[in-house]
């Protein structure tokens, strides 16, 4: 009887651990999100701005994937990687769009921001690397739930870009919907370039402050 409750007190134990250690991961999820969507200031007018002055003539009208483009290519040609050690500073897009300077999370904010600011749809990526200590935060750009539209949007892309290979994610919502996400990296060097190799657990962040794990296929 008294090996019976001490397992019992046991299993307790292990138990409320687990749930603490998932609490606290929650908690620093949301904060994380939190300070994430606060420094997405697309609603500001000098990101508004920049973003409109990147777009072609060409490429005017209504929220198109050639302005995703031209915003892409203006920011990557500007942009100059500066790693942050404090990793408690996100620079707000507001902020960043007057210095092009930044690290991962700085620039995959600043593009979120310029993105939404013209009608697009684009959310963070927080995902672990492969060795320990190391991370990486990129940008995804919604393609849509439709599968033929999808086709025809990567076709416009590898043209603009000369037959590069465009790379994308399909993700299934609970209701079983499939969405296709682009990336956006900088490091990709072109909108659909290669995605980041890291751990398949990964947190997604959207403007809004929403905020999900979830696993890679």
């Amino acid at each position: 009887m008294l090996i019976m409750k001490k397992f019992h007190l046991l299993f307790l134990i292990l138990v409320f651990s687990i749930y603490s250690i998932s609490f606290a991961d929650d908690l620093r999820d949301q904060q994380l999100a939190e300070t994430i969507s606060n420094a997405i200031d697309y609603t500001n007018s000098d990101v508004r701005d920049t973003a409109v002055s990147f777009i072609s003539a060409a490429n005017g009208g209504s929220y198109n994937i050639y302005q995703v483009c031209d915003i892409f290519d203006s920011v990557y040609k500007r942009w100059i990687y500066v790693n942050d050690p404090n990793t408690g500073y996100y620079s707000p897009a507001s902020k960043s769009i007057k210095l092009w300077k930044g690290d991962c999370d700085d620039y995959a904010i600043l593009m979120t921001a310029l993105i939404h600011s013209i009608g697009g749809t684009v959310r963070i990526v927080c995902a672990e690397g492969n060795e320990k200590g190391s991370g990486h935060a990129y940008p995804e750009l919604y393609m849509g739930n439709d599968e033929q539209l999808l086709k025809d949007l990567l076709e416009s892309l590898s043209y603009r870009y000369k037959g590069k290979k465009m790379n994308y994610r399909a993700y299934k919502t609970e209701n079983g919907q499939t969405k296709y996400w682009l990336n956006l990296d900088w490091s990709a060097e072109h909108p659909g370039g290669k995605f980041f190799k890291g751990k398949k657990d990964i947190l997604l962040i959207y403007a809004n402050g929403y905020y999900e794990r979830t696993k890679l296929n």
